[in-house]
Formats: structure tokens, C-alpha cells, sequence
């Protein structure tokens, strides 16, 4: 397959695009970044697999346009146009080159359709999804990469990663964590002490070994009684359906004692007596109707001679039958002549409402489709609206500007109110100095406690040398001056402390305290209306800046709908002289007048039409019928209507005539018509039936009716007969000869017999096995034994479920393996053979295959000087191996899949020259490959390179 030719019709911002595509094998897409790209990926993706609703949302944003587009594509000898648009419901539509629809059962024996995600997997390539597979440690990449070769992707990795783990946290053989290994060990405890307590109940197994013979006595029962039903069944059918089975064996044996009629076509008897009636009666009326038909021929000749001229006959009848044509013609010239006054009436209103001198030649060569006008009309529209709405919020912001004023002036007066730092230290030094000074005056007071200490130990001494008799008289004396000098010292500091009091207690210094401690409970109140209004400033501003930011982005868009205005205005040059507000009234103004000046064209050439008509249509009968030039088409039209019925009259009679002839001979060949097939009809029955005449036919369709009818009665009774009988038991039936019925009734008797006897025989086994549960259930009916049986069959049915769902995991993971082991003994070798291929072109023969050993698990390369497996290569090298497994995966896998690879800029990471290696590579495939690249298209020479800067 190969894709010659791309038209997109809309497709996301791509409008009205072709790209005619040569015959390399390699087209490489260039441009920078929002050229559109993407959308051309998208697009071929859309036009091979479809897309997803979430992509044709994101790409179908033009409801003007018609979505989608076609591509010639040439698939061996033939050519194909491949449609997709949303008025196809996004369904492909296949052309052949004569323009006639293929069916896409035809269509897949040259293209197999694919789905979205095989098709993504498969054949596109982007540089995401080779970075996305080399996430994983380089000890897993092996095991990846092996994985992208199976399928092209990481999902077999991922999928054996997953049942790896499901089946370790289900069971692992030496584990203890896993829930199986511990549902088993509880279970192993469980049986063991289930078997003790069995062990206990004398007697127990005794009971069960005659439970289990009187079970199998049951089953046995269950199999003779099975044999018996059987066939008492089979002869009660056989005694209800005697009847049919009679008739089958009458009917075998009259077709084995006679043979089949030798007839060639079966007819019906009643269809052929019908047949032979009617062709009878057919042949008599045949003769009559011929001497009736001589007789109108001569009636015929005799009123011949009395016709007129042929010429002048058709000439007025075709008159007369256009007589309405051409009066109405004539009233159709005078109303057009009444339109075109009121046209040219219009057309100078229209002129006076635009206001503009605008040439009638120039208005009808305007290209003014309607869509233009409403595209105007809704563009100043939107630029009205958005201009009103910016009016709006630039009144929004003044207002929030006057509130910033207001705010930036409480912040100014917070900000005087504030002491700086200076005045504050100023402020607290002298409250510090007021503070020391109070301090002061009260070291007196603090020190009078102490004196008075002094002079109780004092008196106390005085006492006790006064008990001792020890009282001396320089001991006297200096306690007295002690005592004195201390009195002394003490009056003076509270005459000091007295003094100090009264400067305190002044009343300015007492208002100056207050005053500095006014001062500083109004700076911290301004301290805390300072940081109120800092957040109402942070509001403000961000309000202003959401405010601004919204005004911008009207004024772009303001911009934007001018520069389409001014567009409109460049194709237009007359609304230059039209006021801003007025385009769209104007245009809409002058399209109506184009419109008015078509209609008046139309108008004078349908007049003209007419009257060229009418001239000629006078010309005509002034020359046929003699009549003058100047008078009235009404008067030229009675002339022509006179001579007409004269000629009419004689005419009529001749028509009737012939018409009577005409019915005469219609009937003659309708009889003759009916009676040749009768007659063919009658030959090929007798031939078939090898008779002559209609007697021996007669006897020879009995015999054949009997025949048939016998060999219908054998199938259906067989028919009937196997509703009810088994094969065997029908072939048996049908082959042995009929039972006499006496011997049927004794065969029923015995059967109904025997089946009574394995009844009671049931029923007393039945007895016995009851009551030997019942002695079972009575042993088992302690609660230990009870209650530990019931959790054994808890916890054994928990792990019957747990062990399937580890067996369903076991299955898929073995069935995976075994898919892996058969894949790499049979296809990855050649795989690996393509990949390698791939690979010494990229790397210029310096790496020389990729091979996979089979004991690691692991992919390596071969280079000239030894091997390395993956985790020891570059991160350069280590993308170019992913790619050219991709590659080799794709190409071998995918051989009977004739779709193109699109490869999104995937070899962003190579260097030139590699790059290069490698697209020469993809321009030498059979495989048309598509390159969507950032690299300018100069330096891409050697391909074709379509450049989408350029569209």
C-alpha cells in the first residue's frame, strides 16, 4: 500500500490542504513547533483506524466546514480514494478510480483493517514511548525489550511481573506468609484432631463400612432400575405409536414392491385439465376475432379520402395546444415588466439607505458570499460586546483605584502616628528615669524593717548580760553609741526619703508619665491598624492586578476581531467610508443590493426571453394560416381555433376507426399470445409424462401421485417416530418386523413387574441406610466433634477457592511462559535477525547483531572487540537497540498488514549521521514510512520533505 495523495478538508487548524506525496518510500513532515504536525499525524491516523470521540472533539472545533478529508492510496495494480468525514459518521468510505463504492469486504483482501491500539503498538513510534521503555532497571529491560519484540509492547512484561506476584502471595512450596501455606498448615492441625476424636467413638468405621454397602447396594439399584425404565419405556412408546409404525411398514413395503413412475416433471392434474379448456375456447375465439378485423379495414379506406393536409393539421393542433402556454405567456411578459419597475424601485431605496455611490457593474463582480455578512455582522457583534464589557471593568478598576487611594491614605496617617525608633528609646529612657527615682525614695522603707531587727537583739543583749551580772561599763557605753549612731542614720535617710517623695509626687512630672504612656499605647493601637490595613493593601493590589490582567486579555481580543475586521474592510474597500459601528448594516445592505441587481438581470433576460418568443411564435401563423402582421395575439389565436376544429371533426371519426382496428388486432394477438404458451405448455407436460394425449396422461399422474404420496407417509412417520425413539432404539424399531400386540401387552406386564420389585428392594435398602446414619449422626452428635467439623469445612472450602484462584494464575502463567519459549524458538530468532539488520545500519557496522541468551534471560550485543549485555550499554546505544527491535517487530510480525509507520521525531536523541543511516534505511523498505521532524527541510535534501511552514 502506498498513499499518492492527502486532501484534508478541516482537520483542527489544517483547512483546505493537499499534499501530493512522490514515490519514495520515506516522506518526512517538517516544521517547527505549532505547524501542524500533530495534526497531520492525527489525520492519518483518523483517515487508516478512525479516532477516539475525546480526539475528533479536540480536532472537529470548525462547525463551518466539513470535517475530515480523502487519500489515493495504490494497493498493487489498483487504485483506491478513501473518504472520512463527520457526514459519513466518521465511517470509512472506499472509491475505485471509476468513482463506485467497494465494499470493505472487497477492500480488506488489499488493506486489513486494524484497530486503534494494534495500529498504535504496531506502527507508530514517538519518542514518549521509547523513553516510557527504558523506565525499568537495566536487570529488567532484557525482559522488556523481549516483550516489545512479542508484541510491540511492554504488556507481556507487565503481565508476567503481575501473575509472578499474585502467585508468591497465593502459595510459595518452603514459605509460611502466604495464604495457602497457611490455610494448609490450619487444615493439617484440623484433620489431625478430627481423627482423634474419630478415634474415640467405638465402633465408628464398622458403621461406615455398612453405610458404604448399603450405598453401593443403592447405586446398584440406581442401574437396574435405569435398564428396566428404559425398556418399559421403550414398549410403552412403542404400544402408544403402533399405529404410525404400521403405516411406515405399509408404505416401505409397497416401494419395495413397486417402481417409481418414469417422470421427468411433475404437473399438476387440475392445472392441465384447466390448461387444455381454456386452449380450446382460446382458437374458436381466435377465428371470429379475424373476420371482425377484414370488416373495419374497408370501413377505414372510405374515410380516409375526407382528411386534410398533415402539415397544416399539426401545425394547429400544436397551436391549439399551446393556446394557455402562450396567453400565459403573454400576461407572464407583463407582470415581468411589473417587477422590473418595482426592482428598480428598490434598488434606488437600498442605494439611499447605504449612502454610498457604489457602481451596479462593481457590486455584481463582489465576491459576497452570505456567510461573509453573518461572519461581520457576529465579529462587530463580539467586538461591541467585548468593548462594553471592557468599559465595565475599566469603571471596575477606577473604583478600586479611588478605594486604593483611600487606603494609601490611612496608611500615610498610620504611618505618622507611628514612633520611630528613636523617639520610642527616648520615650522608655524616661519612664525608666521616673521608675529608678520611686525606687529610691523607697530604700528608707526597706531599710526600717532591718532597724528595727537591730534594735530588738539590742535590748534582748542587754537583757541577758543583764542575767549574767556581766553588765561593764564600756560595754554600756558602746552598744548605747551603736544604737545611737544607727537612730541617727536612720532619721537622715527618711528626711532624705521624705524630699525625694515630694519631687515625684509632682503633678507635671505625674501627667509627663502619663503622657509617655499615652504616647505608647496609641503606637501599638497604630501598630495593629498598620498591619490591617498592609492586608487590606495586599488585597487591593491583587484585586487591581486580576482586574488589569482581565482588561489585557479584552484589549488582545479586541486586536484580534480588529484584524478580521480590517480584513473584511481590505476585501471590501467601501466600508472605509463607513462609520465603525455601521459595517455589518452596510455590507448586509450592499449584499441585499447585489442580490436585487442579480434579480433584475434575471428579470430583463426572461423579457427578453419572452418576447423573442412571442415574435416568433406570430411569425409563425401569419405564415401558415394568411392572417395580418398587426393584429393581436387574442385574434391570431380564434383564427387558428376555427380552422383547427373543422379539421378536428373529420379526423376524430378517422381516429375512432383506426382505434377500433387497433383493439380488433391487440385482441387478435392477445388471444393468439395466450394460446402459444397454453399449447407449449400442453407439449411439455405430455413430454414429460411420456404420453401423447391427454388420457394417458391422466392415468400416468395417478400412478405417480400414489408413489409420491406412499413415500411421503414413510419419512413423515419416521419423522414422527424419532421425536420419541432414540437412534438405536429407532433403527431397531424400523428394521425387525411389526410386534404382534398380544405379545406387546405380555412384554409391558413383565417389565411393570420387575420395575415394583426394585422398588420395594429401593425402599428397604433406603430403610436400612437411614438408620444406619441416624447410628452415625447420634456418635457425631457431640459438640467438639461438631463444631470442629463444621470449621473444617469452613476453612476447607476457603481453600478450595483460595487454591483455584492460585491454579487459574498458575495456569496463565505457565501458558505465558510456554507462549514466550514457543515464540523464541521460532520467531525471534528472525526477529532478532531484522533487528540486528537495523541495528548495524544505525551504528555503521560498529555493533554486529542482537542476540538473546537463553540462561540469563538477558539481550546482548556483539561488537568486533566481545559482547554486553543491555545494563552495560550507553544511554545512546541503549535507545537505538529499542528502536531497532521496534523496527524488526514491526516489519516481520506485521508482513500481511500493508499500512504505513509514522514515526513522530523518535531519533530526536541520534546524531546526524546515525539519523541519517537510519532514514536511508526506511527510503530503502517496501514499507511507506512517515517522518514528523523539527529539522529544517534544508537540511533533509535527499528526501521528499514537505514543508509545513510553508502552508
Amino acid at each position: 500500500m502506498k498513499i499518492n495523495l492527502v486532501n484534508i478538508y478541516q482537520f483542527g487548524k489544517l483547512v483546505n490542504q493537499t499534499y501530493e506525496l512522490s514515490q519514495d518510500n520515506l516522506i518526512i513532515f517538517s516544521g517547527n513547533n505549532e505547524s501542524g504536525k500533530t495534526h497531520v499525524r492525527y489525520f492519518l491516523t483518523y483517515m487508516l483506524v478512525g479516532l477516539k470521540k475525546q480526539e475528533l472533539e479536540r480536532f472537529n472545533n470548525q462547525p463551518n466546514h466539513i470535517f475530515g478529508g480523502e487519500m489515493l492510496v495504490q494497493c498493487d495494480d489498483r487504485v483506491f480514494t478513501l473518504y472520512r468525514t463527520d457526514k459519513l459518521n466518521h465511517q470509512l468510505k472506499v472509491q475505485d478510480e471509476q468513482k463506485h463504492d467497494v465494499p470493505l469486504e472487497e477492500f480488506k483482501q488489499y488493506i486489513q483493517q486494524v484497530d486503534r491500539e494494534l495500529f498504535d503498538r504496531i506502527f507508530h513510534f514517538d519518542v514518549l514511548s521509547i523513553q516510557k521503555e527504558q523506565t525499568d532497571s537495566p536487570e529488567h529491560l532484557g525482559e522488556l525489550l523481549l516483550s516489545l519484540s512479542m508484541s510491540g509492547t511492554d504488556a507481556i512484561e507487565r503481565t508476567e511481573k503481575k501473575l509472578k506476584q499474585a502467585l508468591d502471595q497465593l502459595f510459595k512450596k518452603n514459605g509460611t506468609n502466604p495464604s495457602l501455606n497457611q490455610q494448609l498448615k490450619t487444615l493439617e492441625a484440623m484433620e489431625k484432631q478430627l481423627k482423634e476424636l474419630k478415634k474415640t467413638e467405638t465402633g465408628y468405621h464398622t458403621l461406615e463400612q455398612d453405610i458404604k454397602e448399603s450405598e453401593s447396594t443403592i447405586e446398584h439399584w440406581h442401574v437396574d432400575s435405569d435398564e428396566v425404565k428404559k425398556q418399559l419405556t421403550f414398549y410403552q412408546t412403542y404400544h402408544q405409536l403402533y399405529h404410525k409404525i404400521e403405516l411406515y411398514q405399509l408404505a416401505d413395503r409397497y416401494l419395495k414392491e413397486h417402481k417409481k413412475p418414469e417422470i421427468k416433471r411433475e404437473s399438476n392434474k387440475a392445472d392441465v385439465i384447466t390448461w387444455a379448456d381454456r386452449a380450446r375456447d382460446i382458437a374458436q375465439q381466435l377465428s371470429y376475432q379475424q373476420q371482425q378485423i377484414e370488416h373495419k379495414k374497408e370501413q377505414i379506406k372510405a374515410s380516409q379520402v375526407r382528411l386534410g393536409e398533415t402539415s397544416l393539421y399539426e401545425f394547429l393542433s400544436t397551436i391549439h395546444e399551446q393556446e394557455s402556454f402562450w396567453r400565459k405567456q403573454d400576461q407572464t411578459g407583463l407582470q415581468v415588466k411589473g417587477e422590473l419597475e418595482q426592482i428598480a424601485i428598490k434598488i434606488q431605496n437600498e442605494k439611499r439607505n447605504i449612502g454610498l455611490v457604489l457602481d451596479d457593474e462593481e457590486i455584481l463582480q463582489l465576491a459576497l458570499p452570505k456567510e461573509n455578512v453573518e461572519e461581520l455582522e457576529v465579529l462587530v457583534s463580539s467586538y461591541k460586546s467585548l468593548d462594553d464589557s471592557k468599559s465595565s471593568n475599566q469603571a471596575e478598576l477606577q473604583l478600586l483605584l479611588s478605594e486604593g487611594d483611600g487606603l494609601s491614605f490611612e496608611r500615610h496617617q498610620v504611618e505618622e502616628a507611628l514612633l520611630n525608633d528613636y523617639e520610642r528609646r527616648d520615650i522608655e529612657v524616661a519612664i525608666e528615669l521616673l521608675r529608678d527615682t520611686n525606687k529610691r525614695s523607697m530604700t528608707s522603707k526597706s531599710l526600717l524593717p532591718g532597724f528595727s531587727v537591730a534594735s530588738g537583739l539590742l535590748i534582748i543583749s542587754f537583757i541577758i548580760l543583764y542575767s549574767i551580772n556581766n553588765l561593764q561599763p564600756p560595754i554600756i557605753i558602746g552598744l548605747v553609741l551603736v544604737y545611737m549612731i544607727g537612730l541617727f542614720g536612720l532619721v537622715h535617710l527618711k528626711q532624705q526619703s521624705i524630699k525625694l517623695n515630694k519631687k515625684k509626687l509632682t503633678l507635671e512630672e505625674e501627667n509627663q508619665l502619663q503622657h509617655y504612656y499615652h504616647v505608647l499605647t496609641e503606637d501599638e493601637t497604630a501598630k495593629e491598624k498598620r498591619e490591617e490595613l498592609t492586608r487590606d493593601w495586599m488585597i487591593f493590589t491583587r484585586d487591581v492586578a486580576v482586574k488589569e490582567k482581565e482588561i489585557n486579555k479584552q484589549k488582545d481580543k479586541q486586536k484580534q476581531l480588529a484584524g478580521k475586521i480590517n480584513r473584511f474592510k481590505d476585501q471590501y474597500p467601501f466600508l472605509s467610508y463607513v462609520a465603525e459601528p455601521g459595517y455589518s448594516k452596510v455590507l448586509a445592505s450592499v449584499y441585499q443590493l447585489k442580490g436585487l441587481l442579480e434579480e433584475r438581470v434575471t428579470l430583463l433576460s426572461r423579457l427578453q426571453s419572452i418576447e423573442d418568443k412571442l415574435q416568433q411564435f406570430k411569425q409563425s401563423i401569419v405564415d401558415y394560416c394568411d392572417t395580418p402582421e398587426q393584429i393581436s395575439i387574442e385574434e391570431m389565436l380564434k383564427v387558428v381555433r376555427e380552422q383547427f376544429n373543422e379539421l378536428t371533426h373529420n379526423r376524430e371519426r378517422h381516429v375512432e376507426l383506426t382505434q377500433e382496428l387497433h383493439r380488433l388486432e391487440d385482441e387478435e394477438q392477445q388471444l393468439d399470445a395466450a394460446l402459444l404458451p397454453l399449447t407449449e405448455t400442453l407439449a411439455d407436460v405430455y413430454q414429460a409424462y411420456q404420453v401423447d394425449d391427454f388420457e394417458s396422461f391422466i392415468s400416468q399422474h395417478e400412478a405417480a401421485t400414489h408413489y409420491k404420496d406412499m413415500t411421503q407417509q414413510k419419512s413423515e412417520m419416521k419423522q414422527k417416530l424419532a421425536i420419541y425413539f432414540s437412534p438405536t432404539e429407532l433403527t431397531r424399531t424400523l428394521s425387525e418386523p411389526l410386534i404382534n400386540e398380544r405379545l406387546l401387552k405380555e412384554y409391558l406386564d413383565d417389565y411393570h413387574n420387575k420395575r415394583q420389585q426394585l422398588d420395594d428392594e429401593h425402599m428397604t435398602a433406603m430403610e436400612q441406610l437411614v438408620t444406619l446414619k441416624a447410628k452415625k449422626q447420634q456418635m457425631e452428635s457431640s459438640t467438639g466433634y461438631r463444631d470442629l467439623s463444621y470449621q473444617f469445612q469452613m476453612k476447607r472450602e476457603a481453600f478450595n477457592r483460595t487454591a483455584k484462584e492460585w491454579l487459574i494464575y498458575k495456569i496463565s502463567y505457565e501458558q505465558l511462559l510456554k507462549t514466550k519459549r514457543l515464540f523464541q524458538t521460532s520467531m525471534l530468532p528472525g526477529i532478532l535477525a531484522k533487528a540486528s539488520e537495523v541495528f548495524r545500519v544505525v551504528t555503521n557496522n560498529r555493533y554486529q547483531s542482537i542476540d538473546y541468551d537463553q540462561d540469563s534471560k538477558q539481550l546482548f550485543v556483539t561488537h568486533r572487540q566481545g559482547t554486553w549485555f543491555l545494563y552495560d550499554l550507553s544511554q545512546g546505544t541503549l535507545d537505538q537497540v529499542v528502536i531497532a527491535i521496534r523496527l524488526g517487530t514491526a516489519i516481520v510480525l506485521n508482513q500481511s498488514i500493508h499500512l504505513p509507520f509514522i514515526i513522530d521525531d523518535s531519533f530526536v536523541h541520534f546524531d546526524q549521521q546515525r539519523k541519517k543511516c537510519l532514514l536511508n534505511y526506511l527510503n530503502q523498505q517496501d514499507r511507506q514510512s512517515f517522518y514528523f521532524t523539527t529539522t529544517p527541510k534544508e537540511y533533509l535534501t535527499d528526501y521528499q520533505v514537505i514543508d509545513l511552514e510553508d502552508n
